[in-house]
């Protein structure tokens, strides 16, 4: 994979020999720098082909919390099909699946504090 950022910074080109031309991947940024050497917190996805994304998704949300209810953000959301997100500054996140039965990780700290079990429907939040 290489990745190419443009001579103004502002647009990052991506080329990969196992990505199909002619089709749209998209992806969104984890974790970023500006020109000004600010980090930013965005949200996450994989790569993933116009055909997976039109296939029919349930979206599982929610917030993660400390003991006292306080939000916490930059929680790691692990589910047990590959994909995952971390939490924004509120302790919020969403996942995207295809249906079935998931068992989905909390890890903060590189340790995990909490797995809970769900059964994503398709169209289902």
């Amino acid at each position: 994979m290489n990745l190419t950022w443009s001579d103004n910074g502002t647009i990052l080109t991506i080329t990969h020999d196992g990505l199909e031309e002619g089709t749209n991947y998209t992806f969104r940024v984890i974790y970023y720098r500006d020109l000004a050497g600010n980090v930013g917190r965005g949200a996450v996805s994989a790569f993933r082909s116009a055909e997976a994304a039109a296939e029919e998704k349930g979206v599982v949300g929610g917030r993660v919390v400390n003991e006292n209810g306080m939000p916490i953000g930059g929680a790691r959301v692990e589910a047990d099909t590959g994909e995952w997100t971390v939490t924004d500054e509120n302790g919020n996140f969403t996942l995207e699946f295809t249906p079935g039965h998931r068992t989905i990780n909390i890890i903060v700290n590189g340790t995990i504090i909490k797995t809970i079990e769900v059964d994503v429907e398709a169209g289902g939040r």
